[in-house]
């Protein structure tokens, strides 16, 4: 768990850095699938034994005075990108792309490889955003994190206040209308009157994968239960997600390419999972990685059969 409200918000704000850029090149914000997994950078740190202690706080020295713990290359950023460019948003369509530190790397400006706290950091700036380097096939090799104008964050910042204020309209259900891998059919406002529990994925995503045995026994509780249904939304297509499921058990009923659900319910962030009663109501959102979902999940489940 994240125990650091600055670290959060940094978080959140290079995701607005994203999306802004999306917007720019009016693309579809889900075409562009350029996740930043909040749970996968506290992974990379789990050698320091309290994040909040790690990480810089707000008022503190510029980026380019916190120490470099992180790999320095010998080469320069010319170098190390030798072989790359810069990839359009045409390219990065579809792609799923994990700024973590371990599943590509993530550069500064003078090639110095950056990891851990030192990726945070730069997140938790509100500074810099990244830009994507890929091979001649178009795919995703390398990320550089590049220092913005003052143009760029103002624009940034009132896209968040723009962000915010449609966010928090997001009380009760949003229809939906989708058909599972198995071909059941999932409909509200059809399934009104049924607590709903939805869970927001994609295999790529390491968190998503590392909750899926706890969500699993959820599931197994209230099988019996036709008052709830479980369902999840995942980004990858019916072809990736058979493959994954023939290795890897998931009792949820599986949504393919749900791009439109994640869009309509304002996802941002994996793993993300929903709890919406009977009247409709949105009753609990959890985005990232938690140990004990499976438990709250339940617990909200509980309240709202009663």
């Amino acid at each position: 768990m994240i125990r650091n409200y600055s670290l959060v918000r940094g978080i959140k704000y290079s995701l607005l850095i994203i999306i802004l850029f999306i917007k720019k090149m009016k693309k579809n914000i889900v075409k562009f699938s350029l996740i930043l997994c909040i749970s996968i950078l506290v992974f990379s740190c789990k050698n320091t034994k309290d994040v909040s202690q790690n990480t810089p706080k707000e008022n503190t020295e510029p980026i380019e005075n916190v120490d470099k713990e992180s790999e320095v290359l010998e080469n320069d950023l010319e170098t190390v990108l030798e072989g790359l460019h810069l990839l359009s948003f045409d390219e990065l369509e579809n792609q799923h792309i994990m700024i973590d530190g371990q599943s590509m790397p993530v550069y500064d400006s003078n090639g110095n490889k950056l990891e851990g706290m030192e990726l945070v950091s730069y997140f938790q700036s509100g500074d810099f955003k990244p830009d994507i380097y890929g091979n001649d096939s178009g795919l995703a090799k390398a990320v550089v994190m590049v220092e913005m104008t003052e143009e760029e964050k103002e624009a940034i910042k009132m896209e968040m206040e723009m962000m915010e204020a449609d966010r928090d309209k997001l009380a009760n259900a949003i229809p939906f209308d989708a058909t599972s891998l198995k071909g059941e059919k999932f409909n509200y406002p059809a399934l009104k009157g049924k607590v709903i529990v939805m869970n927001f994925w994609f295999i790529a995503c390491k968190p998503c994968q590392k909750e899926i045995p706890e969500l699993n026994e959820l599931q197994a509780k209230y099988a019996d239960n036709e008052d709830v249904v479980f369902v999840s939304f995942a980004k990858d297509s019916p072809e990736s997600l058979q493959a994954f499921l023939k290795e890897t058990t998931f009792n949820y009923p599986v949504i393919p390419r749900a791009n439109t659900e994640i869009r309509e319910y304002f996802v941002s962030g994996f793993p993300t999972n929903f709890v919406i009663d009977k009247e409709g109501k949105i009753i609990y959102e959890a985005k990232g990685y938690r140990h004990d979902i499976g438990k709250i999940i339940e617990g909200k489940i509980e309240e709202a059969l009663r």
